[in-house]
């Protein structure tokens, strides 16, 4: 979900714990609508150490944790669509950042069905399959400072009406 959203973060009527990303600050990419900490609204968020804190914030029930995030050069952001339909597009929009060199990511595919392809540029997964099946897919991110990250997973292809 691509959209404007000036600020992405929850009111005191909301209680999430979605994580939201942006490039420029103007067009915010919802990363998960789920994450890992307990929903909360009104947390703190400080970067410290090389890391960035989630701190306090007010929870259903009272909480009394705190989270971490290191991310320690390219890494994929997104998580690959791992079920799909026989005979109908299936769509992976992959997506790797933080960088060191900040330069420009390529993506490729290293093992995959003849049928998918990637754009190389956005990091789009696309294809059609044939056929239910299991495939092995292994998608690769990297710059010109060679740095590498690296995504594997087993796509399973059901009939349609399953």
């Amino acid at each position: 979900m691509r959209g404007h959203r000036v600020l992405p973060f929850s009111t005191a009527s909301e209680i999430l714990n979605d994580v939201w990303s942006s490039v420029d600050g103007v067009d915010w990419i919802r990363e998960t609508e789920n994450a890992l900490w307990s929903p909360r609204h009104e947390y703190s968020v400080y970067v410290f150490a090389g890391k960035l804190w989630v701190v306090a914030g007010n929870a259903r029930p009272l909480k009394n944790d705190i989270w971490t995030l290191e991310i320690k050069g390219l890494s994929f952001l997104t998580q690959p669509v791992v079920e799909d339909f026989a005979g109908t597009e299936y769509i992976y929009r992959a997506r790797a950042d933080f960088n060191a060199s900040g330069r420009s990511i390529r993506y490729r595919l290293v093992e995959a069905p003849d049928w998918l392809k990637v754009d190389a540029a956005t990091g789009v997964v696309r294809g059609t399959p044939p056929v239910p099946g299991k495939y092995q897919v292994v998608l690769e991110a990297s710059d010109e400072a060679n740095e590498l990250a690296r995504q594997e997973y087993e796509l399973h292809i059901i009939k349609l009406g399953s």
